[in-house]
């Protein structure tokens, strides 16, 4: 019933995030292990070539440093992608409201921030972890999805992909989610409860990443009014560029294509 595709590059983390899985999934399933340490391929690569294998139709992509606490999330997915509204991605991590600006889907406003998992340290012990939740009891509407947790039917993902021209590990879950979003909807769903044992980080490769894949989504999605705005999100997510632009040495010329594309955007 599902395909679970996982770029692995360690093989205790790989072990234990097999183990939780087959005691907590509730469904048939296979694991389609992308050796990474081997192949060293991008993330995005990596993914399609693991979703090229796949034999069932409903694809999750996941972390190997995660486990799961939720009995039967496997029946829980499948049900909401029968229930939900025209899904896209469903994750468990999203924002509902997107900045103009480029961002990831944690934005500054805690009422378009939805999400439910714990969070632990790299090396940490399993439920030892913070539980970092917004509170939704349902599901809820999204444009970006956190790439930790990523699941898509293959029908929608062939149509789109990962978008194989960014390198590294950032940026992926950006840019799929925000493609899908103009044809489909993205939810976040608060049921299916994850452990993920990094803090992440933010690096020049991040916030390049982020910027390509915020680029894309002009191409695509709808014009929208001054009268739409969240000026808290839009200053701060403003802000942010700029810092982040001598931050990591980011070409102004591609600041300035920003800047171009949001007055477009608003104005034309």
């Amino acid at each position: 019933m599902i395909s679970i595709i996982v770029c692995s590059i360690n093989a205790n983390l790989f072990n234990r995030f097999s183990e939780s899985l087959a005691k907590t999934i509730g469904v048939d399933y296979e694991v389609i292990r992308i050796e990474n340490h081997i192949e060293k391929l991008s993330i995005a690569k990596a993914y399609n070539k693991g979703a090229s294998q796949a034999i069932y139709d409903l694809l999750v992509f996941v972390h190997e440093d995660v486990v799961f606490h939720t009995e039967n999330w496997g029946k829980n997915l499948l049900e909401h992608f029968k229930s939900l509204e025209n899904p896209g991605i469903i994750g468990i991590a999203g924002n509902s409201y997107h900045p103009l600006f480029p961002s990831d889907w944690w934005v500054p406003s805690a009422s378009f921030r939805h999400f439910n998992f714990i969070s632990n340290k790299k090396g940490g012990k399993p439920e030892e972890g913070i539980l970092m939740s917004s509170q939704d009891r349902l599901p809820q509407k999204v444009f970006c999805t956190d790439g930790v947790f990523m699941a898509v039917y293959s029908n929608v993902f062939s149509t789109f992909l990962f978008d194989e021209s960014l390198m590294g590990f950032h940026g992926y879950d950006t840019s799929i989610s925000l493609r899908v979003s103009k044809d489909y909807v993205n939810y976040f769903v608060p049921d299916i409860l994850i452990e993920h044992f990094s803090s992440g980080n933010y690096t020049n490769e991040f916030w390049k990443n982020t910027v390509i894949a915020n680029l894309v989504f002009f191409e695509f999605y709808r014009r929208i009014s001054v009268a739409e705005l969240c000026f808290k999100i839009e200053f701060y997510s403003l802000k942010k560029n700029i810092v982040n632009l001598f931050r990591y040495k980011l070409r102004l010329k591609l600041f300035f294509k920003i800047i171009k594309l949001v007055f477009k955007q608003l104005f034309s």
